[in-house]
């Protein structure tokens, strides 16, 4: 009886050791880089790349333009195209990433 507990509690916290190194290997969540990333991006041409499609936004799932501000929940962005110069205001949390084009 008492090897049988044994042999369930081995087994348990086997299956713990496990589970606990499948979660580190997983990637931290994004939003907090992204968020880090934006505020040394303004004044800089980037691509940014959006988790969706807005379409009040591009044509695509990304933009590349100017970022002009950023504040706590939206980022302002410059974009040219055909010569003619528009502002979009982005919401953070529909950011997927960044990168800056040079």
């Amino acid at each position: 009886m008492m090897s049988e507990f044994l042999l369930i509690v081995i087994i348990g916290m086997l299956v713990y050791i496990i589970y606990d190194r499948e979660n580190e290997k997983k990637p931290k969540n994004d939003k907090h880089i992204v968020e880090d990333i934006l505020p040394e991006m303004i004044g800089k041409m980037c691509e940014i790349d959006f988790k969706q499609w807005l379409i009040y936004v591009a044509d695509d799932n990304s933009i590349q333009g100017v970022i002009k501000d950023v504040d706590d929940d939206w980022v302002m962005v410059e974009v040219i195209k055909k010569g003619q110069s528009n502002y979009k205001v982005i919401r953070k949390s529909l950011i997927a990433g960044i990168k800056e084009i040079q």
